[in-house]
């Protein structure tokens, strides 16, 4: 584990690191509560950091919390401040692995009892390790924890460097130990009365001991104390002391004695003999001795002591002892006080007690009160014989180890101050003898060698531009240099050239140039459009109306037909539709409006009239006559044919340009077909295919309406207006309010009236029915010249001349035709088309006759049940309902008949290439196309083909049958047509039957041609 980062971990205490490592990341999780780490499940690293205070009680979760055994235990603490002592938590480890690493701390106390459990885990665990070295640990080891020290497998105990074996009180006399629950007894001193007891006695203790005893104790060791063990009891003489390596008693040496049999010292003095020095002014010359002796009167003990005189040499009188000459000085007779100071530039010849001070020999040097030995001088030193120090060399001199003087660089050579060689100059300088550095060769020279003393000038061709040159470089190309020792070389001038290493430049020929920019290196030709002469440094574009090809010293003009910008490189043709007239031009001219030139690089332009005749035209600069002249436009044959007759052409008309007319149409731009509008107001004509019609109008022809619009008849050309009261429903209401006016002044009349009515009309009986007969006959007469008139206008005829076509409009509501006078365009938001109108005609009249029969059914059947209630017989009536109804139909028929026969009239148009409009149309209304794959259109023509079938062709057989019924009444047999008319008119059944109208009024044998006059008016 990394040492924690200062600014993310403010806590160093172990405590507070454990809360801190309690953090991820880890190896494992912690999944332990209350700020311990009993969750701490694999490892816990915490080594080289500076962690203090003393281990928690909390780390003995190093074991399973549930009784279980880890894979693997790790306490990394080592090399850190940890204070206090073991905790005894430790030892209830009981993993697989497990290292307790605490080594390099300053952990105190003795070795708990506890870790004694290791010694089982030992047996079982493959790796255990207890590494308490570099510790302040104190006492003996107990004797529970002794098997640990020869654990099977890779398993380790370590101890060394601590106090272990020495007890604790005296092993750490400054701790407090009754923090950590030790009590320190005093620990009774030698005296005159009592002395250490000559025995060695160690006894085991199950539990360490505390109180330390009086037995003395070895000094620490680094090895680990075993299991305690029974000593034997030594007991020396006088004069000897107990040498515990030997395991035997020994002499004292001379000048030392020991006066104690009963064991040996605590510990040895400062020279490590274990015997005592004899004191000042004694002696003692025999090993093995108790005491010493006293020296005699006026003679002091050596410094040995194993002697007692006057101080020989190297020693001086201190008091009643002699002492050797301390280091740096020395004495060379004997009886003196002090010793002299060895001066600067010698030595002396021995550390301690000198007897000599000698000078240093050549290349050494001392200071004052030097030792043995003097100081060797370093290389790029020197110092001459008895120096007090050592002088560095100077610049351009040199020196190896140990020198007198310094040697002289020679030339080519160098030296810095102190440099203990000379080095060698580099190529590109020199130096000259004794030079404390190399000097630079000076540009336009060089040096090619090492060590060299001179520099050489570049010959004439070569140059140096820097300094410190090691060769001279040739002038490269474009460039020259007549003298020796240039730094450069000489650009040649514009317009010549030089090859390399050239004393000299050559001109360029003509076509060709040197570049500047390219350091005129070599002559390039001109490209083509582009001309030189001798010794350019650049080419000339050729002008406007001139070319020139690759390398050419001159320009040529360019010949008629033909035209150059500048720089040309040849002349380029005239397109077609240009020319040039003549030689050098620089840009062609566009023929004239009416003249084309089809071909390119001519000098003429073509009349259009002469090559394609009249008619044609072009526009300026023309390849071709595209154009017609005024009155004649470009047809789809790419021809110029004659103006349309109803269409305007202007200059450069085209079939897309044409100018329609007022009152035309045409389908689409490419059509050449120009249509005559229906309604001509309608029609505003113009080029523009999108604005043909008038606002309102749309559709093939404008002859449809858009929605909120309705076709006005009024005028004579007729067009689309607006729906509003005014304009559209002002003809329908005014001659409704009529209608209801005469039919209320009718009925008014027959109720007030009627008695008078009644008489008249038995009166004049014969002369009404004549009367109504002229009627019909101008009616039915009315209706076909009106239905002639618009079948010929559908079919293309010519609109007949007024005042006939005004009087035909007037009566034209003979007709009957309501949707002709209703604007039902404006009715419907969608537009009302014929397929409307069809279904509307037809269906009315089914729908009233359906209604006519429900009536007259229930007026029968309501006269039935008066009777049956008054008692009275019931005569049989006929109904006559449908003669009613055939009466009625007589008048509309030809109506609907020619709205169901218009369903299938259409008619085709020219619409041209790429139109919206389709090319057929239904005559009667453009708004409905003739397209069989419609189903709008499909759907129409099978509802008019019934349509068909029941009243062109259904009503006049229903009428043929009812009056085929009474054919022999209408013309009775062998009678005289005086003598048959006068019997039909006295037939009571002929009279009943109000259908007998049809046949009345024609000559006996021809009682059916009211069925032809029928199917004449349908023709």
């Amino acid at each position: 584990m990394a040492r924690p980062d200062p600014s993310h971990v403010c806590c160093l205490s172990l405590p507070c690191m454990l809360t801190w490592v309690s953090q991820p990341p880890l190896r494992s999780a912690l999944i332990g509560t209350g700020g311990g780490v009993s969750g701490i499940t694999t490892e816990l690293s915490l080594y080289n950091n500076e962690i203090s205070g003393p281990m928690p009680s909390e780390l003995g979760a190093f074991n399973s919390q549930h009784g279980g055994t880890r894979d693997a235990a790790y306490f990394e603490g080592f090399d850190n401040m940890i204070t206090g002592t073991v905790p005894t938590e430790f030892g209830y480890i009981s993993a697989s692995t497990a290292h307790l690493h605490l080594y390099q701390n300053s952990i105190t106390g003795s070795l708990p009892t506890q870790l004694g459990q290791l010694s089982n885990a030992a047996l079982s665990v493959e790796n255990l390790q207890v590494l308490l070295s570099s510790n302040s640990l104190c006492s003996d080891i107990p004797s529970e924890i002794a098997a640990l020290t020869v654990a099977p497998y890779n398993s380790k105990w370590d101890t060394s460097n601590t106090f272990i074996g020495t007890p604790c009180c005296e092993a750490l006399p400054a701790v407090d130990y009754t923090k950590i629950g030790y009590t320190c007894a005093p620990t009774p001193g030698p005296s005159s009365t009592q002395k250490p007891t000559k025995t060695l006695t160690a006894v085991p203790s199950p539990d360490p001991t505390l109180e330390p005893t009086e037995l003395p104790v070895p000094s620490p060791t680094t090895a680990p104390t075993l299991v305690p063990t029974m000593a034997p009891t030594v007991t020396c003489e006088r004069g000897e002391y107990y040498n515990s390596d030997s395991s035997a008693c020994e002499s004292c040496s001379i000048g030392r004695f020991w006066n104690y049999s009963e064991a040996p010292p605590y510990e040895a003095d400062e020279g490590g003999d274990f015997c005592t020095l004899c004191p000042a002014g004694k002696y003692q010359d025999l090993e093995g001795q108790s005491n010493c002796t006293a020296c005699p009167s006026g003679s002091t003990s050596y410094a040995a002591r194993d002697g007692c005189g006057v101080c020989p040499a190297g020693q001086y009188q201190d008091s009643q002892d002699c002492k050797y000459c301390p280091e740096g000085t020395y004495g060379q007779v004997e009886g003196l006080d002090t010793c002299a100071t060895c001066g600067a530039g010698s030595k002396t010849n021995e550390y301690e007690g000198a007897t000599e001070c000698t000078g240093c020999s050549a290349g050494r040097a001392a200071t004052e009160g030097t030792a043995v030995d003097c100081d060797v001088c370093p290389e790029g030193t020197y110092a001459p014989k008895q120096s007090e120090t050592c002088e560095n060399c100077e610049a351009g001199t040199y020196s190896a180890e140990e020198s007198g003087s310094c040697d002289t660089c020679e030339a080519g050579k160098r030296s810095r101050v102190r440099w203990s060689n000379c080095t060698e100059c580099r190529p590109g300088k020199f130096a000259i003898a004794q030079s404390g550095s190399c000097t630079a060769c000076s540009s336009g020279s060089y040096s090619s060698t090492w060590a060299s003393s001179a520099c050489v000038d570049c010959p004439s061709a070569k140059f140096a531009k820097n300094a410190s040159s090691t060769e001279c470089m040739d002038c490269p190309a474009g460039k020259f240099n007549p003298a020796k020792g240039s730094p450069s070389c000489n650009q040649c001038d514009e317009g010549k050239i030089s090859t390399a290493a050239s004393t000299s430049c050559t001109s360029c020929s003509g076509g060709k140039y040197s570049d500047p920019s390219k350091n005129n290196t070599n002559c390039e030709a001109c490209v083509a459009g582009r001309y030189s002469q001798t010794a350019d440094s650049s080419c000339t574009a050729c002008d406007s109306g001139k070319f020139s090809a690759e390398e050419s010293s001159s320009c040529t003009s360019c010949s008629s037909g033909k035209y150059s910008n500048s720089s040309a490189s040849e002349c380029d043709e005239c397109p077609p539709g240009r020319i040039t007239a003549s030689n050098g031009r620089q840009e062609c001219e566009d023929c004239d409006a009416g003249y084309h030139q089809p071909a390119s690089g001519e000098s003429v332009c073509k009349g259009c009239i002469d090559r394609h005749g009249p008619g044609y035209s072009s526009s300026e600069g023309a390849t071709n006559c595209t154009l017609c002249e005024a009155r004649y436009y470009r047809d789809s044959d790419d021809k110029c044919s004659g103006c349309l007759n109803d269409a305007t052409c202007a200059a450069g008309t085209t079939t897309e340009t044409l100018l329609v007319k007022p009152g035309y149409f045409r389908f689409s731009s490419t059509s050449e077909v120009i249509e005559e509008c229906p309604y001509p107001a309608n029609c505003v004509g113009g080029s523009n295919q999108s604005k043909l019609c008038l606002i309102g109008a749309t559709g093939p022809l404008c002859t449809l309406c858009e929605p909120n619009y309705h076709l006005s008849e009024e005028s004579v050309e007729g067009h689309c207006e607006p729906c509003s009261v005014e304009t559209s429903w002002t003809g329908p209401i005014v001659a409704g309010c009529i209608f209801i006016v005469v039919f209320t002044l009718f009925c008014v009349g027959l109720y007030y009236k009627k008695d008078q009515l009644l008489k008249f009309e038995k009166d004049n009986k014969l002369k009404l029915k004549e009367f109504g007969s002229q009627c019909n006959s101008i009616f039915v007469t009315m209706q076909i010249v009106l239905l002639l008139e618009s079948n010929h206008a559908e079919v293309g005829g010519t609109e007949m001349p007024n005042p006939y076509s005004g009087f035909l409009k007037t009566v034209g509501f003979l007709n009957l035709d309501v949707i002709q006078f209703v604007p039902f365009n404006c009715v419907y938001s969608d537009g009302f088309d014929h397929g409307k109108a069809l279904v509307l005609e037809c269906s009315v009249p089914l729908a009233l006759f359906v209604l006519a029969l429900s009536f007259s059914g229930w007026q029968t059947r309501r006269r039935m049940v008066a009777a049956v209630r008054a008692g009275v017989r019931n005569k049989e009536e006929t109904n006559h309902t449908m003669t009613r109804f055939m009466q009625v139909l007589f008048l509309v028929l030809p109506t609907i008949s020619r709205r169901i026969c218009q369903t299938f009239r259409c008619v085709d148009y020219d619409v041209g290439e790429g139109s919206a409009l389709h090319h057929s149309y239904l005559v009667v209304d453009y708004a409905v196309v003739c397209d069989q794959t419609s189903e709008e259109y499909r759907n129409m023509i099978i509802f008019a083909s019934l349509m068909l079938l029941v009243y062109p062709i259904g009503v006049p057989l229903a009428v043929l049958t009812m009056l085929g019924r009474f054919r022999s009444r209408l013309d009775p047999k062998n009678l005289s047509e005086h003598d048959a008319i006068k019997q039909r008119q006295n037939d009571e059944v002929l009279r009943k039957e109000p259908i007998m109208t049809f046949a009345l009024l024609y000559r006996p044998r021809y009682w059916w041609y009211e069925i032809y006059n029928m199917l004449r008016r349908l023709a």
